[in-house]
């Protein structure tokens, strides 16, 4: 190690101590030097890099991008009492059964009456289908087509919908729903419109999903034609008491839902087709002692295979 001088224990000139100090401040002036210019050495490398700032300057933020806003989810509205929305004329005109006489009249005989009845309850069949179809035109769209969500509030609207459409048939067209297979025959029936009014109301049925470009929904069925090109139709006349009409014919069922292929929907679509199946029903019918409509002692509803 080199030794600085010993001032304390040696005796030193004058000359030789002002020396020495010219010497120390000469170190000190060229430290100094060193640390104003930079260029005594390497800069720190724990600053090198950090660009010089003015007083004023102020650290630039970094740039947020803003969120994208996510659509906002279409208002649920409160939906109304069925009995407010739906339309009793209609279901009047539909429910009440034809008359058994004056169809012979202007159908020209009974197996030709009886032709025509077969039609007449495919139509009733598919309002029992299709409840939607007695809402008023004004009302259809406040319901939302399209639109809902499935909660609880909706699922109790189409049950009470079902069960109101379901009173009015019964009231009208049936003499007890409670007798033979009416009431295992009308569950089957009002099972299927209870869903069709969900698929209506939900978003499978977008315009975009409908065969036809409609607004609405449906699933109806059509009568069978056999490979003869004709409608499957048997009739048979009972002169018993109570006087018995039974009218039997095949309906086929069909929807207008064609979602795209993948979509959440196509699995709707399939289940639905599964439940399409062609049904035999046979009705039997109570013509009045005199002239008026018929009424339904029963109805039975039978597989194909």
């Amino acid at each position: 190690m080199v030794k600085g001088p010993d001032l304390l224990n040696k005796k030193v000139s004058r000359g030789e101590l002002l020396k020495f100090a010219g010497i120390g401040l000469g170190i000190l002036a060229a430290g100094a030097c060193a640390e104003e210019t930079g260029s005594a050495g390497p800069a720190n490398p724990s600053t090198a890099d950090i660009p010089m700032r003015t007083a004023d300057a102020r650290p630039t933020p970094p740039q947020t991008q803003e969120a994208t806003p996510t659509p906002e989810a279409v208002e649920q509205k409160p939906l109304p009492n069925p009995e407010q929305i739906v339309s009793r004329e209609k279901m009047d005109d539909l429910f009440t059964l034809p008359d058994w006489e004056a169809t012979k009249a202007s159908a020209g005989g009974e197996k030709a009456a009886a032709d025509a009845i077969a039609t007449y309850m495919t139509d009733v069949v598919n309002g029992i289908l299709n409840p939607l179809n007695f809402v008023d035109e004004e009302n259809i769209e406040e319901l939302g087509l399209g639109q809902r969500i499935q909660d609880k509030k909706l699922d109790q609207f189409r049950e009470d919908l079902q069960r109101y459409v379901m009173r009015q048939f019964s009231e009208l067209a049936v003499v007890d729903d409670t007798q033979g297979s009416i009431p295992e025959s009308l569950k089957q029936l009002e099972t299927k419109g209870e869903n069709n009014t969900l698929v209506a109301l939900t978003q499978c049925s977008q315009p975009e999903s409908l065969t036809d470009g409609g607004k609405l929904f449906s699933r109806t069925v059509t009568r069978h034609v056999n490979p003869n090109k004709q409608k499957v139709l048997y009739y048979t006349n009972f002169p018993t008491t109570p006087h018995i009409i039974r009218i039997e014919t095949v309906l086929d069922m069909q929807d207008n839902l064609e979602p795209a292929p993948g979509s959440a929907c196509q699995k709707l679509d399939e289940q639905l087709e599964k439940g399409s199946e062609s049904r035999h029903f046979v009705f039997d019918f109570e013509p009045p002692a005199e002239e008026g409509p018929m009424k339904l002692v029963d109805i039975v509803t039978k597989n194909l295979y």
